[in-house]
């Protein structure tokens, strides 16, 4: 019998009967650091956060400059304030309105704004 339930009980089928002989090895949940979360420090920040181009559909024979645009001139990024980082999401703040990003379809996160004084890389 082959289980079809998701990864949310802890269980992944691959469609193909058990074999006794053989172990899967699945590795899921966040590593954790010793230090802050790399991601943390962006919070209150202006950023602009490129997606990754196959995430919006644009996956392209020619090459994309990652901060470039898309094909058709069309926006691969999305700017405004870091409000919060959480689990798999990054939320960004632009004209009043909050977008939920997901971390997966990020391709690079330019910092727009200097580091507020307080922050690590301006304290020595």
């Amino acid at each position: 019998m082959v289980r079809h339930e998701g990864p949310a009980d802890g269980h992944f089928d691959t469609g193909e009967p058990h074999d006794p002989e053989r172990i899967d090895v699945v590795v899921a949940g966040r590593r954790r650091s010793a230090g802050a979360a790399p991601l943390s420090s962006l919070v209150g920040r202006q950023c602009k956060v490129q997606f990754r181009r196959d995430a919006l559909g644009l996956a392209a024979p020619a090459p994309v400059p990652p901060t470039g645009q898309g094909p058709g001139g069309r926006a691969v990024s999305l700017e405004g304030t870091v409000r919060s980082i959480s689990g798999a999401w990054i939320v960004i703040e632009r004209d009043g309105r909050s977008y939920w990003v997901a971390q997966s379809s990020v391709l690079l996160i330019e910092v727009l704004d200097a580091p507020p004084a307080t922050s690590p890389a301006a304290v020595e």
